[in-house]
């Protein structure tokens, strides 16, 4: 009896109620899936997908906290489905299910509902393809089977739409699908390759040109400051909301049989002059009581705003904010003197947590892990300013609902301030709304300066010929803009490391936040100062960046000096073994070793010598490495440029070996964990060992 798991579901703290159910087959026998198959249950064991319903809803295994995850099978409008499209339906289910159950996604084998959703909508299209062609005599109605298996018609409906997303995963349905197997899909499609697409590449997040950023930090923080000193008017105006004919008309609560004149409650001028609010109404909607979820949504979104500025957080991440979101950390602890006494106190940093249970951690990453994982980031004293304001907004709206603010998200549903039916509690939903946008951002427009900085910030991209870039435009705000900007500045600065860097914006590896940071040298520091004259941003001559960069070279030089040619240690791999031999010619003298560290520096400074450190001792590969980016250093065995410490490669084994006694065999971790130690130790037994034979033999 074979067993398939299902790849959306990744909680083993809850798998004993949440966890989908298995599904078993003979081994000799075609796929047969029951319709009673529970394809998702929430955290009741409760299922709310089951293979052969009408509509599957993943909302318990979803990621985001907004978008709502559910599958409706139906292809057309029609009350009553046809006979084609029934069949239809039956190839799309089969389809979903076995890139859930079968499908390789990723590494790690998980597959985020976000992504089998797109999957589900491109397959949702192919089969309304397939029932549009019945309105063609030469053709007719299409299954699934044909369409994927013949290639004019696939290449017919690849042209229908032209969209980059589409076109990935269209791309990607193909590759799971040949690699899942004519046995299971019962069919062989037709490969990618043979198939003409449109553009499948993505354009990287703009940098936000300096003088709108810095125009926008200003703008931000002045809206804050405003908010901030009518925080407590506003707060204490939602406290009254709690009585459903507060702010009413006169004539309303009349109507209503509230009682005589004695009992009726201010209408709405009489609330807004008792609590002082009617500035904040002004600015941020209108007057009345309609327009108090407006306005306080408004409020939520510029604090939201302020937390991607000043923390690089992603926008699921601030979605995912709890009440209890900012905790303190010592960094330096207090020094006592010999008598006891403090003559240093000790210094802390705030941070946030999306974890209301956990004090340790600011908020959940999910996009590499695929599921909710626990993390933190440094709050500056802006971003602690907006969640200040967030939590007294939400603790007055959980008041107002007889709720404990501390099990309310952060940025709770506006329309529980005001409506009269109890509501589930909720994050405020379309926190993208551009009609939340404050009227001064309409106001940063692009200048000719701006398209300059912006072109030379991404010399492969041609910003002229994009509409949204076009001067006098408004810039075109995105909240991934600040994550990137955000990276691009402070590495520009030059205090702050990548290491910090990649800390700060949660990525697997440093180079991911090279990537984000990339060309970085060609725009001038917000640190700077505006020259007049020049019209433009312009650094002292003394500053730190101008050292910073010209140390790179000389400081990678050294590097190569001292970690490869001046230790002991042997070396090995491909481009070890050459470096053996140059140190046997430093030692007999036959090269000077200050010609050889300026000779080193000029070819870094010109891009012919790289060098960086790895967990198996260096790399010299010139350009970007895929493996390195992803973490996966086992690859540093095969590779060319590889510089392999033998010392290093013991350490590994060892750390790997206690790794693997920590995972429960026959797991996903423990078989992947299992492969790299196997492949680390065959290098260490056919090449180390190989090769520290021939050295001997050569003595």
């Amino acid at each position: 009896m074979n067993k398939a798991y299902s790849k959306v579901f990744n909680d083993q703290k809850h798998k004993e109620i949440s966890a989908p159910d298995i599904f078993t087959w003979e081994p000799n026998e075609d796929l047969n899936v029951p319709e009673n198959l529970v394809l998702c249950r929430d955290e009741n064991g409760v299922p709310t997908a089951v293979y052969g319903a009408a509509k599957w809803d993943f909302a318990p295994y979803r990621l985001s906290v907004v978008r709502e995850q559910v599958f409706h099978f139906r292809l057309s409008d029609d009350e009553h489905q046809s006979d084609e499209e029934v069949e239809l339906i039956v190839e799309l289910k089969r389809l979903l299910f076995c890139i859930m159950y079968f499908a390789e996604s990723g590494k790690a084998g998980s597959l985020a509902t976000g992504t089998l959703e797109s999957y589900f909508i491109v397959l949702r299209m192919a089969a309304r393809f397939c029932l549009s062609m019945g309105k063609r005599e030469l053709v007719g109605v299409l299954s699934m089977k044909e369409l994927f298996t013949n290639k004019a018609y696939l290449q017919a409906f690849v042209r229908i739409s032209d969209g980059v997303t589409f076109n990935k995963k269209t791309k990607a349905i193909l590759g799971h699908l040949v690699r899942i197997g004519e046995k299971r899909i019962g069919f062989i499609p037709v490969a990618k390759t043979d198939i003409k697409f449109g553009s499948t590449d993505s354009k990287q997040t703009p940098v936000i040109p300096t003088r709108i950023y810095l125009a926008f930090m200003n703008q931000l923080a002045e809206e804050l400051l405003f908010i901030e000193g009518q925080l407590d008017h506003l707060t204490s105006f939602i406290g009254c909301l709690n009585d459903e004919f507060y702010g009413v008309s006169k004539n309303t609560q009349k109507r209503s049989g509230v009682g005589g004149v004695k009992h009726y409650r201010p209408d709405w001028n009489e609330a807004v002059e008792i609590h002082g609010v009617g500035e904040l109404f002004d600015k941020y909607g209108g007057l009345g009581m309609n327009y108090v979820p407006y306005v306080i949504h408004k409020i939520q979104y510029i604090c939201k705003l302020a937390l991607h500025l000043y923390t690089g957080m992603r926008d699921e991440e601030v979605n995912r904010l709890p009440f209890n979101c900012i905790y303190e950390e010592v960094v330096t602890g207090s020094i006592a003197d010999e008598n006891g006494v403090e003559v240093d106190t000790a210094r802390t940093v705030q941070l946030l947590s999306t974890d209301a249970e956990m004090v340790e951690v600011l908020s959940t990453t999910t996009k590499f892990e695929g599921y909710k994982k626990s993390a933190s980031w440094y709050a500056a004293e802006e971003a602690v300013r907006a969640i200040r304001i967030l939590q007294a907004i939400c603790r007055a709206i959980a008041v107002r609902n007889e709720l404990e603010a501390k099990d309310c998200p952060l940025l709770l549903n506006p329309a529980m301030a005001t409506s009269k039916r109890k509501l589930k509690v909720g994050v405020a939903p379309s926190l993208k709304d551009k009609r939340r946008e404050p009227d001064w951002m309409k106001s940063l427009v692009i200048t000719e300066n701006d398209l300059i900085e912006l072109q030379a910030s991404d010399e492969e991209r041609d910003f002229k010929v994009e509409d949204a870039f076009a001067v006098g435009q408004p810039w075109p705000f995105r909240t991934h803009q600040f994550r990137r900007s955000l990276a691009f500045y402070a590495s520009n600065s030059g205090f702050v490391s990548l290491p910090s860097l990649k800390r700060q914006f949660k990525h697997m590896t440093i180079e991911m936040s090279r990537y984000y940071q990339r060309n970085f040298e060609n725009i001038k520091t917000i640190f700077g100062y505006y020259d007049a004259e020049k019209r433009e941003y312009v650094l002292p001559d003394e500053h730190f960046l101008f050292d910073f960069q010209m140390g790179i070279p000389a400081n990678v030089a050294y590097d190569i000096m001292t970690e490869v040619l001046g230790k002991e240690a042997p070396l090995f791999g491909k481009t070890g073994s050459y470096i053996e031999r140059q140190r046997a010619k430093v030692k007999e003298g036959e090269v000077d070793i200050r010609e050889l560290r300026k000779d080193t520096e000029k070819r870094v400074q010109k891009g012919e010598l790289a060098y960086k450190k790895t967990l198996l001792g260096g790399c010299t590969k010139i350009g970007p490495c895929d493996s390195f980016m992803l973490g996966d250093f086992i690859e540093c065995v095969d590779c060319e440029g590889a510089i392999i410490d033998g010392g290093k490669v013991d350490l590994a084994i060892s750390e790997m070996e206690h790794e693997l006694s920590l995972y429960e065999p026959g797991t996903c971790e423990y078989k992947l964990a299992q492969a790299d130690l196997d492949r680390l130790s065959k290098f260490k037994t056919h090449s180390i060992k190989r090769e520290q034979v021939i050295d001997v033999e050569v003595l």
